[in-house]
């Protein structure tokens, strides 16, 4: 009376089977029945993002070695990052970063700067280091911001881009100093070629009646360079007096009368 499901007829059977695959179809849709994937092993970037330079070379996810160059007034910067798998770990200097986002802000010195990027894989089976290195080009301003004398005023009045100044002080000024102030704390200055620290005053240098030539360089780190020079005219002394007027006469035993006077005075003999 009863027939067993395997002796029913086709259709029945492709009937149940249907039945089950919707039934597992709805479990997994709604988060009852877990699919089962295995864990990524990639461990690339899509793309790295700047905020200065640009990368050379150009962005690969197979090439790891890039470089940048900045000019001198690049202190710091941040670096994006984007992996080419969601589910990968990244770094950047040791600190991990959200793919998609920037770094902290990172410090650049003068000179070459390595930032390495290491992307780890959801498995953890496959680590992948990029390596993008900032050049900071060296400081190439060579500029004074001041120019002090300890006697006489420079003319013209200082400017930075100015380089050649006349000053003149009196013949009793037998020396002067020299105070130069350089704009770029990384330069270095001289005056008659001995160092001065920026902002002191150098070394008494001595004067000659007449022409004196002083000069400052300063030396931008970069290896730029810049001469000021002062001529400094030290004013003769001045001519002997020509005035031989008397204007008195000291007498010991008595007064003289009428008073001597230097304006109007007749001659005397002592004879």
């Amino acid at each position: 009376m009863y027939q067993s499901f395997s002796q029913r007829d086709p259709a029945s059977r492709g009937f149940k089977s249907l039945a089950i695959f919707a039934v597992m179809l709805f479990l997994t849709f709604f988060g009852m029945v877990a699919p089962s994937y295995a864990a990524s092993s990639n461990a690339n970037l899509s793309m790295i993002s700047l905020l200065q330079g640009q990368l050379s070379p150009g962005f690969a996810s197979g090439i790891t070695s890039y470089t940048v160059s900045v000019p001198s007034g690049v202190s710091a910067t941040k670096v994006g990052v984007f992996a080419a798998d969601a589910t990968a770990t990244i770094k950047v200097k040791g600190t991990t970063v959200v793919s998609g986002a920037e770094s902290g802000i990172i410090n650049l010195a003068v000179g070459a700067n390595p930032i390495d990027i290491v992307v780890t894989s959801q498995d953890l089976s496959t680590t992948m280091t990029y390596t993008v290195t900032y050049n900071r080009a060296a400081p190439i301003n060579a500029n004074l911001t001041t120019l002090r004398l300890s006697s006489g005023l420079p003319s013209p009045s200082f400017v930075a881009t100015t380089t050649s100044y006349t000053a003149t002080v009196a013949n009793a000024v037998s020396s002067i100093t020299v105070t130069p102030t350089v704009e770029d704390s990384t330069s270095t200055v001289t005056v008659n070629s001995v160092l001065v620290t920026s902002g002191s005053s150098s070394g008494a240098i001595p004067l000659v009646e007449g022409s004196n030539t002083i000069t400052a360089v300063v030396t931008a780190q970069g290896g730029t360079t810049r001469t000021y020079t002062v001529t400094v005219t030290r004013s003769a002394p001045p001519p002997p007096s020509s005035d031989a007027a008397l204007t008195g006469i000291g007498l010991s035993a008595a007064g003289m009368s009428p008073t001597l006077s230097a304006i109007n005075a007749p001659l005397i003999s002592l004879e």
